[in-house]
């Protein structure tokens, strides 16, 4: 919920503007903290420039202090501040130009329906303004998940280094591959995995109280023979792509080369491992017919 308005939750629910604010003021209301903790973040950032997360890894978001408009002149010209001297601007005097001057001004009483035309008598007049409202807004969303995220991101990369350096790893044999997002992908032998599991979730989680952190951790490993052959074909793999797999052995029982044949066509994280297992299971002469008629369904079409 943190960082979300009453448009993002209305749209994500379904629901009017008023039951998305309902629900947004219940959230802060029954977790009084978390906006105590927002609003702490919120200043932090237009004082310093940039927030930490609990190890102190800085984000910058300068565009934080921008002004709600930026107002400048269309046609870049030496201005009355301007030192010919140092070749530099604010030396001299700090004059404003004053088409630059007035509609700083207007702007400045303007309601939200008068915007509008101001912009557009400043663009007939040589003067550009710009609406900084979605540079700031985006900054103070910003602000507060780089907390959050960043946080995240710095606990996964500290359980990196200590499952990199872990002798239990070392004598199954296991290397890390890949982090996508806070999820770590391993390799050992089949025999190891679910020791290497096991193992995986201890230092994920362990690593956390080492540094300083005392909320509760977890971390759920699971071990397959390929990245997301849980989604692919688990539980849903009758529905999903035809493919009926013995839960106890893990063998790919059949497959359906109707169904199989859309997968190819849909889903681009079939790895080369599954393709050959699921190929040895059907006929290939009848799958490459159906291919080729499908491809020329495509281009007739």
């Amino acid at each position: 919920m943190y960082g979300r308005g009453i448009n993002s939750i209305a749209e994500q629910l379904g629901c009017s503007l008023d039951e998305a604010q309902e629900i947004l003021d219940s959230f802060y209301k029954g977790f009084p903290a978390v906006k105590k903790w927002i609003d702490e973040t919120y200043s932090f950032v237009r004082k310093n420039g940039y927030v930490e997360d609990y190890m102190g890894r800085r984000r910058r978001l300068p565009d934080v202090n921008l002004p709600k408009y930026s107002v400048s002149l269309a046609k870049k010209s030496v201005g009355l501040d301007f030192n010919p001297l140092l070749l530099c601007k604010g030396i001299i005097t700090k004059t404003v130009d004053p088409k630059i001057a007035k509609y700083q001004e207007l702007l400045k009483k303007a309601s939200y329906k008068d915007i509008k035309d101001i912009m557009a008598n400043a663009k007939k007049d040589g003067v550009v303004i710009i609406n900084n409202s979605g540079l700031i807004a985006q900054a103070e969303r910003q602000c507060v998940n780089a907390r959050v995220q960043g946080g995240a991101s710095t606990l996964t990369k500290l359980a990196t280094i200590k499952i990199f350096n872990d002798e239990e790893m070392q004598k199954y044999d296991a290397h890390l591959v890949i982090n996508v997002h806070d999820e770590l992908l391993m390799e050992c032998k089949e025999e190891y995995a679910e020791e290497c599991a096991k193992r995986l979730a201890y230092d994920m989680i362990s690593v956390a109280p080492e540094n300083g952190i005392d909320v509760p951790m977890k971390c759920d490993a699971d071990s397959f023979k390929w990245w997301y052959q849980d989604q692919l074909i688990g539980d849903v793999g009758d529905e999903m792509c035809g493919i009926k797999i013995d839960k106890n052995t893990g063998k790919t029982l059949s497959v359906n080369p109707k169904t199989f044949e859309e997968v190819m066509f849909n889903y681009t994280y079939l790895t080369t491992d599954l393709i050959a297992t699921i190929r040895s299971h059907i006929d290939m002469n009848e799958l490459n017919d159906r291919i080729a008629k499908a491809k020329e369904n495509m281009i007739g079409g």
